[in-house]
C-alpha cells in the first residue's frame, strides 16, 4: 500500500512537471493567445508559474522569437489572468531549459526590462499601462537597457501609456540617455516626442545644448 501511494505521488509529480515544461515550451513557440486564454481559465496558477531559472510566463513570452505584436497579445492575455508585471527572474540561473527562449541572462530582471532591452515597444507600453515599474531592478532600469536604435519607438510607446508623474521620470531618463547614445538617435527621439516630454521651450534648449556638445565630441579628431 505504501509503495503504491509513493508510486502515485512520484508519477503525479513527474506528470505535473512534464506538463509545466510543455506549457513553457509552447509559450515560447506556437501557443496562440486564444489557446492560452482557455488554458489559464482551467489552470489560473500558470499565469505566475516560474521555470527552474526563475523566469515567469511573461519573461518566457517576451524572450521568445515571436513578433512584437504576437508577444503583446500573449502578454495581454497573461496580464488579464493576473500575471505579476513586476516579478523578477530569481531562481537557479545555472538551469538549462529551452533553446526557444533565452534562459541564461538577465538574472533579477522584470518583464519590462526584458521588453525594453529587446526593443519590443508595443509590449513595453502595455506592461507600463498595467503597473510595471520604471525603477531599477538588479543593476539597471528598463530605460538603461534600451538599445540606442530602439530609443524612439520604445520611448514613444512608454510615453503613450505613462502617468503624468511617469512622463516626468521619462523626461529625466531621456536626458540621461545622452551619455549612452549618439546625438542622432536622441535628436530623432526629441523631435518625435518634444511636445509631450518637453512642453517648456527652455527644457528643449537644455537638451539641444547637450546634443550639440556631444556632436562636437564626435567630430573632434582624437589625438594619439
Amino acid at each position: 500500500m505504501v509503495f503504491t501511494v509513493l508510486f502515485l505521488l512520484i508519477n503525479f509529480h513527474c506528470t505535473a512537471q512534464h506538463n509545466t515544461q510543455l506549457y513553457q515550451e509552447s509559450l515560447a513557440t506556437n501557443l496562440k493567445a486564444s489557446e492560452l486564454n482557455i488554458m489559464l481559465q482551467k489552470y489560473p496558477d500558470r499565469a505566475n508559474s516560474k521555470t527552474c531559472s526563475g523566469q515567469s510566463a511573461l519573461n518566457i513570452v517576451i524572450r521568445s522569437r515571436r513578433e512584437d505584436s504576437e508577444i503583446k497579445s500573449l502578454v495581454q492575455t497573461l496580464l488579464a489572468h493576473g500575471a505579476e508585471p513586476n516579478s523578477r527572474i530569481e531562481g537557479n540561473f545555472m538551469c538549462y531549459e529551452n533553446e526557444n527562449y533565452d534562459s541564461m541572462s538577465g538574472y533579477g530582471y522584470t518583464p519590462l526590462q526584458d521588453a525594453t532591452s529587446r526593443g519590443l515597444s508595443e509590449t513595453a507600453g502595455l506592461l507600463l499601462k498595467h503597473g510595471a515599474s520604471l525603477d531599477k531592478s538588479w543593476d539597471a532600469s528598463p530605460i538603461d537597457l534600451i538599445q540606442c536604435k530602439h530609443t524612439q519607438s520604445v520611448f514613444q510607446a512608454l510615453i503613450k501609456n505613462a502617468t503624468p508623474s511617469q512622463q516626468k521620470d521619462l523626461q529625466a531618463m531621456l536626458l540621461k540617455k545622452t551619455e549612452d547614445c549618439t546625438a542622432e538617435a536622441l535628436m530623432t527621439t526629441l523631435l518625435t516626442l518634444k511636445s509631450i516630454l518637453f512642453p517648456d521651450i527652455s527644457e528643449r534648449t537644455t537638451l539641444l545644448k547637450k546634443l550639440i556638445e556631444e556632436i562636437e565630441v564626435l567630430v573632434t579628431p582624437r589625438e594619439y
